[in-house]
C-alpha cells in the first residue's frame, strides 16, 4: 500500500510487506556496531590495566590506591595491626579496639608517611562506662620506649577513603592520622612487645596486640619510597 506520493505507508517495506534494508541503513548499523565494540574493548582495557596495577602492587607487598579526585597515590600496608583490650567489666566477649595502618601519600612527588589509627569498640555505647572518646593523642609503648603521637589537625584527606585505610564498619569509630617517620615505624615493626593507649583514657588497661600485622609492616617498609 502506498500513499499519494507513491511511497510505502510503512517505511522499510514494499507492497509485498518484505523488509527493504537500504545501503545507507546498513552502513549506519555497521558503524554503530563498530563503535560499540570499540567502547567495550576500551572499557575492558581500562579494567585490565587497573587489575594489572593492583596485582603488581600486591606482589610487591603493598597496596596502591589512586585517588583520582585529588591526584594522589596512597601506598598502604596489606594488613593492619589490631590492638584490643577486654571489657568484661561491662559484658562478656566484648572489646575495645585500635586498628593501626601505615600509609605513604604521594601528592605529585611530595611524600608523607602516616600512621592511621581507628578507635572503635564492640561495647554497646549506651551502656555506662562505654563510649569514651578523647582528643586522639596516642601513646605507644614499644619495649622500653614510649612514643607520644598527636593527631594531624586538620586531618589529611586520606581519612575520607575509609575502606582503603581499614576503617571498621562501626558508626561510633573515630579515626586519626599521625605524621611519623619510617625509622619509628621500623622500630615498632621490630619491637618484641607493643601496647597503646589514648591520653586521658579512664580505663587503666592498655591495648595489646590482638592481630599482629607487623610482618606486613616490615614488607611495606621495604617497598615504599624512603
Amino acid at each position: 500500500m502506498k500513499n499519494d506520493a507513491g511511497w510505502p505507508l510503512y517505511p522499510g517495506r514494499d507492497n509485498r510487506s518484505r523488509f527493504i534494508v537500504s545501503p545507507a541503513r546498513t552502513a549506519a548499523n555497521v558503524l554503530v556496531l563498530a563503535l560499540m565494540l570499540a567502547t567495550a574493548t576500551s572499557l575492558s582495557g581500562c579494567g585490565t590495566q587497573r587489575a594489572s596495577t593492583q596485582d603488581a602492587s600486591a606482589a610487591s607487598g603493598v597496596r596502591e590506591e589512586l585517588d583520582e579526585e585529588r591526584g594522589e597515590t596512597l601506598t598502604i600496608v596489606t594488613a593492619p595491626i589490631v590492638m584490643a583490650r577486654s571489657r568484661t567489666d561491662i559484658a562478656a566477649n566484648v572489646r575495645d579496639y585500635v586498628t593501626l595502618a601505615a600509609v605513604q601519600e604521594d601528592n605529585s612527588g611530595r611524600y608523607a608517611t602516616w600512621l592511621v589509627a581507628h578507635q572503635w569498640s564492640t561495647v554497646d555505647s549506651r551502656l555506662p562506662g562505654a563510649g569514651w572518646r578523647g582528643d586522639g593523642r596516642l601513646v605507644v609503648i614499644a619495649d622500653a620506649r614510649l612514643l607520644s603521637l598527636n593527631p594531624e589537625t586538620p586531618p589529611p584527606s586520606l581519612l575520607q577513603r575509609r575502606a582503603w585505610v581499614y576503617a571498621p564498619a562501626v558508626p561510633s569509630a573515630r579515626s586519626y592520622a599521625y605524621a611519623i617517620d619510617q625509622d619509628t615505624l621500623r622500630y615498632l615493626a621490630a619491637a618484641r612487645q607493643i601496647q597503646v593507649r589514648f591520653q586521658g583514657d579512664p580505663m587503666p588497661q592498655n591495648y595489646l596486640i590482638w592481630r599482629d600485622g607487623r610482618a606486613a609492616l616490615r614488607t611495606w617498609l621495604a617497598s615504599v619510597r624512603r
